[in-house]
């Protein structure tokens, strides 16, 4: 029933786990293993670290797992295969026991209460086994089918195609309930909310999107710890063909070696950068970093304001923690002190460190509420201008229904006639068009590619290299009606164009970096 491919490696990874508490050093069995579902091979110790990090913190903090295959279709019992984890730590698979598919019945109508499968399902492997599990995953045989799909296909794929595989993957399991955890964690529950607010819209393409507008680079994601420092290397290169390549590494750092966690010296990033070939070292503190990801997988989606203004202040507060939670290696041109120094003295004040990330979000929610409403509708027309053409081509259609101040839908329009009848139509008449079909739109917001890559080069790939320079270059096509365009315009944005580029940065910078030095 599951893939062969697969099946090795899971029951080599369930063995080496059985493996790790009988030996003194762990670190010493050397044995490579692909993260599950994946084609990437990595030392089978830090996949067994992984899961001892990550399982406890968002799946399920107790010991014992049940997965349950169930069929499709009507059947007396839909229970198609019972296998039991005993983990010595919570979410390592250090044990596998296949039960009698027959200890349990369970019918379609039965899955409406997993509540109730869960604690049949318990009692039975109490009494029969003696061991007590703490949570049940429930896998459809509809998914087992999709993932078997996938896996055959691994060896085959580039990385890129593997990623549009497996966010193909999830998005259908999630919203078919092919896959399910009970109890639930919140991490399940925040990407089943994500992607019904996504409404229709695949993950996938949003990802190829994206991707297209990246330019090559090579990044080391040190996530550091005291306890066991993990590099994630990404690398987007071009081929002899000039197609774009992408490469994913993870692996340990020795802490020795590069003193990472030293207290006498400094961090080795020089000897980092030059060992794996990579252009920036992106170093993040581990704690901080999970810390946000778990409130953020307990947020209810849509977010109220109030909770998305929360969450927007601990963004930028690990903005301004730097070298603090992160760091970046080369170090920030903006964060040089001389340079700061120089350019203040023409009234430019830029710092890290004191980005206002308590009133920032109060200000750009206040504006949006002022000039565009508490309850509104506002479309985004995504284009894709040719150079040396002023023709408008819209590509994408999404729309944004606002109410009390926060995004409550997204209806992606995949209508292609009516995206056809979009093209170089002014603002005004793509908002009566679309008005007809999805009631009143509020606003009309223009966004071309260029603009989007410009700043993802600016404020991600190359943020090391950030400069006055390469702001003013985003608030130029900002300004330009062939890259960014509201309709109607409101008060803020005309004085944006009227306003010289220089000017309009000095006042900005006033506005989000905090003026006191304490």
């Amino acid at each position: 029933m599951i893939n062969k491919y697969f099946k090795e490696n899971w029951l080599k990874i369930v063995k080496f786990n059985s493996k790790v508490n009988l030996v003194e050093n762990p670190k010493e069995l050397k044995e490579s293993v692909r993260i599950p579902v994946t084609p990437f091979e990595i030392d089978a110790f830090l996949l067994y670290h992984l899961f001892d990090l990550l399982y406890p913190r968002f799946v399920n903090d107790q010991q014992n797992i049940l997965d349950i295959i169930v069929s499709d279709f009507e059947l007396d019992n839909i229970v198609f295969g019972l296998y039991l984890y005993e983990t010595t730590k919570p979410g390592i698979h250090s044990a596998i026991k296949e039960l009698p598919k027959d200890s349990i019945v369970v019918k379609q109508e039965d899955l409406d209460d997993k509540d109730e499968i869960f604690n049949r399902l318990q009692a039975f492997i109490l009494k029969e086994i003696g061991i007590k599990i703490s949570c049940m995953r429930l896998i459809r045989k509809r998914g087992v089918d999709l993932l078997n799909s996938h896996c055959e296909k691994l060896n085959k794929l580039t990385s890129f195609e593997f990623f549009i595989s497996l966010l193909d993957v999830i998005q259908i399991s999630l919203e078919n309930d092919l896959f399910s955890i009970y109890p639930e964690p919140n991490f399940l529950r925040f990407n089943k909310n994500f992607l019904t607010f996504l409404n229709g819209l695949q993950l996938s393409k949003v990802f190829t999107f994206l991707y297209g507008l990246i330019p090559s680079f090579s990044t080391l994601i040190l996530m550091n710890s005291t306890r066991l420092p993990i590099a994630l290397i990404f690398k987007k290169e071009k081929n002899k063909t000039h197609d774009s390549v992408l490469n994913i590494n993870l692996t340990l750092l020795e802490s020795e070696k590069y003193k990472l966690n030293s207290k006498t010296h400094k961090a080795d990033f020089s000897l980092i950068q030059s060992d794996f070939g990579v252009d920036k070292i992106i170093n993040l503190n581990q704690n901080p970093f999970l810390i946000f990801l778990t409130e953020l997988f307990e947020t209810e989606l849509p977010p109220n304001k109030e909770k998305l203004k929360l969450l927007f202040q601990k963004v930028l507060y690990g903005i301004r923690a730097y070298d603090l939670n992160w760091s970046m290696f080369p170090k920030p041109k903006i964060n040089n002190f001389l340079l700061r120094f120089l350019i203040r003295l023409f009234g430019i004040d830029i710092n890290l460190k004191k980005l206002s990330h308590w009133a920032i979000p109060d200000f750009l929610f206040d504006l949006s509420a002022t000039y565009i409403g508490l309850n509104a509708n506002l479309l985004l027309v995504l284009t894709d201008k040719i150079e040396n053409s002023s023709k408008q081509t819209s590509t994408e259609l999404i729309l944004f229904r606002i109410e009390n101040g926060s995004i409550k839908k997204l209806d992606y329009i995949k209508n292609q006639d009516l995206i056809t009848k979009t093209n170089q139509q002014s603002l005004e008449s793509v908002r009566l068009i679309i008005s007809e079909q999805f009631g009143f739109i509020s606003n009309v917001l223009m966004v071309d590619k260029q603009l989007i890559k410009t700043i993802l080069n600016t404020f991600l790939i190359d943020f090391h290299k950030i400069s006055i320079f390469s702001l003013l270059k985003v608030i130029k096509l900002l300004k330009n009606p062939r890259y960014f365009q509201l309709y109607p315009e409101i008060p803020p944005y005309n004085l944006f164009k009227k306003k010289k580029s220089i000017l309009f940065l000095k006042d900005l910078l006033s506005i989000i970096i905090d003026k006191h030095e304490f």
